[in-house]
């Protein structure tokens, strides 16, 4: 049942190709959510750590103490004291927690040394201390690269194809510090190796960002590296930012090297590696040449089909492969700072009859794989954010990665092209707008207020909620006065009103809601504001009108459009923006920016249903 010898074999490079099968004897969860395991093989046992991505097999119950595991991939790194441990990178259960096989015993030390490639010879008495000499009292000027009474000349080595490093500031340190590693996969990376190197290609470049503090200005940018292994994410901040900002381009390969390895915060890096790479004056990143470049990927895809991104979580993100049925024109918007701002959208679909649409941002749409996409490119997008607007979209970030027709998956490049040239992408269900797909999820996805008051996620988001209209609050300020070009609020100046972000004079403003209601469901109920827009579509009135029915001083006319629209249900998008209050405590705030009433909610749902039906059948 065990693997003979397995305790050992995890030690042994490269690992049985039928991996080796152990039996949990202990578990332990340690820092960063990650969990200490003692595997046994029946004779000897040993303490293992789990990756990141076996954490959820222990957490959720898969793997427990007695379960029997297949480990199938696992990675040595050294610790201090000449000590090792395994990282156990992918491993599975194979059967359910059962009593403890055999009598096994930890490895014992000797072992252990020759498992590590040492001795277990004890140690030997010191030698002698030798008489000091006339000499030694006498000052020695030392010998290094550098002359002490100048300032150390700036590192030039060239590497093997006569390139010059790129290298930090240049500082004293002796020069075994910057040798270059030895160079190992993406995917080995870990804190306790001392000098590495990796043969990386670039696929995403921030921009350079800067900051003002107390003590000056900082800055950083970030790049994402992938090799045939994996990929991980390298940081570079203040000085080494702006030293390697500059050299380092889009889709080049380089050897990076010397840099500290730290756990990413998955809040801010998504890329599937435990660690990222923290750029320092030690690091170095020399170019390689285009041979060694050309063997490395573009990007490691995990595809998410189409169809499935309807249950996909807001603000999560995906790859997708599909085929471009439509490229909009480049636009440019203006944003509520007045800045000019690029946009450029297009419509992916894919075999599972589903559509959904992508949209490109500022210098994104700058991208040569973004100019040069045209209708019919079978194109795998990698890092796109899920939000939702009249239904799901796909939004680009600074880490997406555009790839026409991916390398390693030329079956699935030619199925879609094969299901593509039949016909079958023009009766496909957009996920982006009201179309059937977006209705149903509308239905399946429905949350309740309990939901939207747990909600847990550091960033706002949307939710979609049946609520029934409790309470109006009609003490206070209902409306203000508006600009009717920017929607700011007017100041009355004599006779006129005035705009002070327009600079524009106006004898009668426009007035635009601006109301607290009260919603509730079976689960609790909520206070949320409403604007101009949701507040009309509840009311049945603007705020215009509403505010001639109190000028002429017909407060029964006010009171009875207010008391016609509660107890009322609408299908509302309610935003939910966190809000940090004292002590440990955390609230947040409500809007709703959509509702729909729900008796023409389902009328258009069935008109939706009914239309989709007719295509089906045509």
């Amino acid at each position: 049942m065990l693997t003979e010898d397995g305790a050992r074999l995890l030690f042994t490079t490269p690992m049985p190709k039928d991996g080796v099968v152990l039996q949990v004897l202990q578990l332990k969860l340690i820092q960063s959510g990650r969990y200490s395991v003692r595997l046994s093989d029946g004779v000897s046992s040993v303490v293992c750590i789990g990756a990141s991505n076996t954490s959820e097999l222990f957490s959720s119950g898969s793997i427990s103490e007695g379960s029997i595991v297949r480990v199938d991939d696992c990675t040595v790194v050294p610790l201090p004291l000449s000590r090792r441990i395994p990282i156990i990178m992918k491993v599975s259960p194979q059967e359910p927690s059962t009593a403890t096989i055999g009598d096994p015993v930890p490895l014992h030390t000797e072992e252990m040394a020759v498992l590590m490639g040492g001795t277990s010879t004890p140690p030997t008495a010191a030698p002698p201390v030798a008489p000091k000499s006339e000499t030694a009292n006498r000052t020695v000027k030392p010998e290094g690269p550098f002359p002490s009474a100048s300032k150390p000349a700036p590192l030039t080595r060239k590497h093997n194809f006569d390139t010059p490093v790129m290298c930090s500031q240049p500082v004293s340190t002796p020069p075994s510090r910057r040798v270059v590693g030895e160079i190992i996969p993406i995917t080995k990376l870990n804190p306790y190796i001392s000098k590495w190197s990796i043969n990386v290609r670039v696929v995403a470049k921030s921009p350079m960002r800067t900051w003002q503090k107390d003590d000056g200005s900082h800055s950083l940018f970030t790049m994402d590296l992938v090799d045939s292994s994996g990929e991980i994410r390298a940081v570079a901040f203040n000085a080494e930012a702006e030293n390697f900002f500059p050299k380092i381009q889009l889709n080049k390969g380089y050897t990076v090297a010397n840099g500290q390895l730290k756990f990413s915060d998955k809040k801010w890096n998504r890329l599937n590696h435990d660690y990222e790479i923290i750029l320092g004056q030690y690091s170095e990143i020399i170019p390689l040449d285009p041979q060694q470049t050309s063997i490395l990927p573009h990007a490691h895809f995990h595809f998410t089909t189409i169809s499935s991104l309807q249950g996909a979580k807001l603000t999560s993100y995906v790859d997708v492969l599909g085929v471009v049925t439509q490229v909009s024109e480049e636009k440019e918007l203006v944003t509520k700072a007045g800045k000019p701002l690029k946009q450029k959208v297009i419509w992916i679909a894919d075999t599972t009859s589903s559509s959904v649409s992508i949209t490109f941002w500022a210098s994104l749409c700058d991208m040569p794989e973004v100019r040069n996409l045209s209708v019919g490119m079978i194109v795998g997008v990698k890092g796109l954010r899920v939000g939702e607007f009249s239904g799901v979209v796909l939004s680009a970030t600074t880490g997406t990665v555009v790839i026409p027709s991916p390398q390693g998956y030329e079956q699935e490049v030619a199925f879609l092209q094969k299901w593509y040239k039949s016909g079958m992408a023009t009766s496909c269900c957009k996920l982006s707008g009201r179309s059937v797909v977006s209705v149903l999820k509308e239905a399946r996805a429905m949350k309740t207020v309990a939901d939207a008051q747990v909600e847990e996620s550091e960033i706002a988001s949307n939710l979609s909620i049946r609520l029934t209209l409790t309470f109006i609050k009609k003490e206070g300020i209902l409306y203000y006065p508006s600009c009717g070009q920017c929607s700011k609020k007017l100041i009355q100046v004599d006779d006129a009103w005035k705009c002070l972000k327009c600079e524009k004079n106006y004898e009668t403003p426009v007035y635009r809601f601006i109301m607290q209601m009260r919603f509730a469901d079976h689960t609790g109920s909520i206070w949320a504001s409403c604007f101009d827009d949701v507040s009309a579509a509840i009311l049945g009135v603007t705020a215009t009108q509403l505010h001639q029915l109190k000028q002429k001083g017909d407060d029964h006319a006010v009171e009875r459009i207010c008391t016609n629209a509660q107890f009322k249900q609408f299908i509302c998008k309610v935003h939910v923006t966190p809000r940090a209050a004292s002590g440990f405590l955390r609230r947040q705030r409500y809007g709703i920016i959509q509702a729909t009433p729900v008796s023409k909610s389902f009328v258009h749902n069935n008109q939706v249903l009914l239309q989709c039906i007719r295509n089906l059948l045509a």
